[in-house]
């Protein structure tokens, strides 16, 4: 298997593909994003009642946030990638 700066993986032929933990939080990292409720905090730093949809990269890196979850999703298709919902 040869490890390519990009962070593809070319494998032997023949050869099963193993990936590392880092392989695997970096696998679909271009194309995906995780679109997941979350809960507003106040001024204070206290957790409301108010939810909005957090949208992170695969490998966890939180790049935006909306208002409803269909927002979130237009967002992440305006994009150009994938969206997944967490729950």
């Amino acid at each position: 298997m040869k490890h390519n700066n990009d962070h593809t993986i070319t494998p032997k032929p023949g050869h099963a593909i193993r990936l590392s933990a880092q392989d695997f939080a970096l696998w679909g990292s271009e194309h995906l994003a995780y679109v997941k409720p979350v809960k507003i905090r106040n001024e204070n730093g206290h957790s409301s009642e108010q939810t909005a949809y957090g949208i992170h990269r695969a490998d966890g890196h939180p790049v935006g946030m909306a208002e409803t979850r269909d927002l979130a999703i237009a967002a992440v298709i305006r994009e150009g990638w994938e969206p997944l919902s967490v729950h």
